[in-house]
This record gives structure tokens, sequence and C-alpha cells, in this order.
């Protein structure tokens, strides 16, 4: 797993999705990242977009699942898009499962739940089968995804799915109005992103661009297994065709980045210690004074 960012912004009266993903390329002196795509549609008419961070591909079976469900209907009113999903990665769970009990024991989920039913084909010890059930009720879904698309409202709709693989019982779809990250680098990416305060409904599409190419150039310095060596950055709108940025927006944003970017502190800086900076330990917990506030132009002219 490494970084997928999706991120709400503003830009001539409409709102746009910006999605962004690491993607690691050269394969010789690997450095982080993923030798993959992660950006798929999940729908024919490719108004539904999807970016995966997963392990072992599973990743990819999650997205067949999904695609499967979006042939059933691919537009949505607003209040009706999250259980949608939430029906998807139902049918998903329910495939998961089905696959376990025919690769291990070569029987399926069914015949597990029609056990001791009259007609049924097979009858399985109950201790069997409260065990069975118990071990597919812990299988991991080994993959997180993030799901960007537009209502039929031409809202921005922006979810993240299996935000916490780690919990046995997570809120399995979750919707954002600003910004979603996934992947071993979120951490760092969601704390530039609160960071700057990305805000979706003021953010402008040049501001939000900086925003999230920022998050994922310093994920890529500091989190393990994500690539910054390319950076695909791709723009949903609601009644346009998909963008991507170009090879000067991409220049661009390093420029800002040099200039608003984090600093790296220089092998040569000096740390002065001065015997005032220390007291004697006495319990007594001191707060650091105010950090004096710079005073603006018409301050100073008063």
């Amino acid at each position: 797993m490494t970084l997928c960012i999706g991120a709400i912004c503003q830009h001539e009266a409409e709102q746009r999705i910006i999605l962004c993903s690491d993607l690691q390329q050269e394969v010789g002196d690997y450095v982080g990242g993923e030798v993959s795509e992660k950006f798929r549609w999940l729908d024919e008419r490719q108004q539904w977009a999807s970016l995966i961070a997963d392990r072992g591909g599973a990743g990819s079976s999650l997205i067949d699942t999904l695609r499967s469900h979006f042939k059933s209907r691919h537009e949505f009113p607003e209040d009706e898009i999250m259980r949608f999903l939430e029906d998807g990665m139902f049918f998903h769970r329910q495939r998961m499962i089905d696959q376990f009990f025919r690769d291990t024991y070569a029987i399926t989920y069914d015949e597990i739940l029609s056990n001791g039913i009259p007609d049924s084909k097979r009858r399985f010890p109950e201790k069997f089968i409260e065990e069975k059930l118990e071990a597919a009720g812990s299988l991991a879904l080994d993959a997180q995804l993030l799901v960007a698309g537009f209502s039929t409202e031409n809202e921005p709709c922006l979810f993240v799915v299996n935000e916490d693989p780690a919990n046995k019982h997570p809120m399995l779809v979750r919707r954002d109005y600003s910004f979603v990250a996934i992947g071993t680098g979120s951490p760092v990416a969601n704390v530039m992103l609160y960071k700057r305060r990305h805000i979706g409904a003021s953010a402008s599409l040049m501001q939000a661009l900086y925003h999230v190419y920022e998050a994922i150039t310093v994920s890529g310095e500091v989190a393990p297994g994500v690539g910054r060596d390319h950076v695909p950055i791709d723009i949903l709108s609601p009644n346009s065709p998909p963008q991507s940025l170009s090879v000067e927006g991409y220049k661009h944003l390093a420029e800002q980045y040099a200039k608003f970017g984090p600093k790296t502190i220089p092998d040569n800086a000096v740390f002065n210690l001065d015997a005032n900076y220390f007291e004697d330990f006495t319990g007594e917990k001191r707060l650091p004074p105010p950090v004096p506030k710079k005073k603006t132009e018409a301050a100073k002219r008063s």
C-alpha cells in the first residue's frame, strides 16, 4: 500500500474533484511505490472513478465486484450513493467468504448456510460450522478504495472505502466533503492537508492542486513505501471530460513547492545550547510565551 488522495475544489462556478496517486516505474532501482496503475473506472461511461491502495492484488478483486455492481446503474441522486456503495461492499463480502470456503474446503458458502435444512446437499458438524464461520468473519479486506464522481445534482461525491483496515469492525464506506487519503502515506498526507486548511467549498483549483501535490510530495519524503518520482494527477468535472495535469502544470507546482513547501534543515545548521534554557524540575508545568504576531502594514503606519 502506498498513497492515494482525493480533494474537492471550485473552478469556474463548478466543483471539481482532484485525484492523485503515487506511481513508481523504475523497477530496476526500486525506491518506493507500487508499479501499477491505481486509477480505475467503475462504470462504462467513465463517470465514477476509483483509486486503489491494496496488498496482494486484493483491490482488483474489489474493483471487479463494484464494476459488476455499477452495471445496474450509473446515475444517482446525492442521497442514494452511500447506500449503493454499501450494497456493493455487502456483495463483495459475500464473494470473499464464498471464495474462502471454495478454496479451503471445496464447498460453497450456500452449502454452509443451508446446513441441516431438508434437501440440503451436505450436513456438517455444528462445531465445524461455528469455527469456519468465525474464521470467515475475520477475513481481511486487504484493500482500500477512494471512490469519486458526481451526483445527478452535479454535487461532488468523494468516498473512502475501508478507511481503517486494522479495525475489525470498520466503517466500510465514509463520505467526505473536502478530502480523503488512503494508503501507508495517508497519515502524513492528512496532516499536510489539515495544515493547509483545505476546505472543498472554498479552495480554488490551482490552490487545491498545490495542496495535493505538497501532501503527496512530503509523504514521499517521510513515509515508507510511497513513491514520489511519478505522481499522476487528474481532475474530474461534472459536465466536461476529465483532464490530467500537463508537464507545464507539474513544473509550476514544483516551483510553488520550492517556495512554500516544508524546508529541510541544512547539515551545517547550528542549534545553540544555553544554560538559561533549562531549570530544575519542580513538577510545575509552564506554558511557552505567546509567539509575537506580525504587525500588518496598516498597524505599522499607525
